[in-house]
């Protein structure tokens, strides 16, 4: 019998930083992450394993001048740096340089948050697990799932 697909989950979030750090600590050693927006104050290129090449796991939204996309590796090295580069004000979320970014792994989509985290344009894949999820809601990092 076929089981059909689950929908991805849209979910609100408050803090984007926590629940970036939420996601890379769970798939750690096991994803790949995508940024895209006005990235060169990052120096991402710094980061170990990243690359501008696209990547076929990952979505580009923003194709053109002007707009830089990067992927890297998610584990232990690249997650300590990703929090000192996207820990900073008008990083991430509104107004944010970071305009888009995923997380994928084995060719499977789990996070797609785009126009830098707006409240109807964050979705999670049904594989990340629902214990994480309410975890963050009950944290206060979530607003919904």
């Amino acid at each position: 019998m076929h089981k059909p697909a689950q929908a991805y989950r849209w979910i609100g979030v408050r803090n984007c930083q926590a629940f970036l750090w939420a996601m890379y600590a769970e798939y750690e050693g096991l994803a790949v992450a995508s940024f895209e927006g006005q990235l060169a104050l990052l120096h991402l290129h710094e980061i170990p394993g990243a690359s501008d090449a696209r990547h076929p796991w990952l979505p580009n939204e923003i194709d053109g001048p002007g707009s830089d996309y990067w992927t890297m590796p998610i584990n232990a090295a690249t997650i300590a740096m990703l929090k000192a580069k996207l820990s900073g004000p008008r990083v991430l979320g509104q107004h944010g340089i970071v305009v888009h970014t995923h997380l994928a792994t084995e060719g499977r989509l789990l996070l797609r948050a785009c126009d830098q985290f707006h409240k109807e344009c964050v979705r999670v894949s049904p594989d990340v697990p629902l214990s994480l999820l309410d975890r963050l809601l009950a944290n206060g990092v979530l607003s919904h799932i």
